[in-house]
């Protein structure tokens, strides 16, 4: 069966709308004077704990209803003082999902070549976008990737393939 991994932030999480106001149009702004993984690493308690979902959200919940958790994972790239606040908005979440944590964005790339799946990420900064489905925003705009996504319908098509493509 093809694997499909999500990444969180970006793609279910929402950290955009909370520290900027609206999705960021450049991979990252520095926030108020610090790097933005340090802003977020700081105000992690307020931030990573009330965080609202992104538009994918609903719909990954909506087929976990109707299909169920088979072949899905969430793969995400996140700092150790992130890990508690993250793995508790998504067990709130989405309680049945697999939780994988990587400390680099190429670490992922391994994960998902390893088991011949696809990852759906954000992320502009990849070598290699062939096991990639880009969730279209601002910032990446630029990444030449075979797949695109660019709304919750193109998410639901795209589980919905992988889900075919092993029956």
């Amino acid at each position: 069966m093809v694997k499909v991994y999500i990444d969180v932030d970006n793609v279910i999480r929402d950290l955009d709308i909370p520290i900027f106001g609206e999705r960021a149009s450049v991979w990252y702004n520095d926030v108020r004077g610090m790097k933005f993984v340090d802003y977020v690493t700081k105000n992690r308690r307020k931030l990573l704990k009330d965080t609202p979902e992104c538009e994918y959200a609903e719909p990954l919940k909506e087929w976990i209803k109707v299909v169920g958790t088979a072949g899905l994972a969430f793969l995400s790239c996140q700092p150790d003082e992130w890990l508690f606040y993250t793995e508790r908005w998504l067990r709130k979440r989405f309680p049945k999902m697999v939780y994988i944590f990587t400390k680099r964005p190429e670490d992922k790339l391994i994960i998902v070549e390893s088991q011949k799946g696809i990852l759906i990420d954000d992320y502009p900064l990849y070598k290699d976008y062939r096991r990639i489905a880009v969730v279209d925003r601002p910032y990446n705009q630029h990444v030449k990737a075979n797949c695109r996504i660019k709304g919750p319908m193109e998410f639901v098509l795209l589980l919905a393939k992988c889900r075919w493509d092993n029956e």
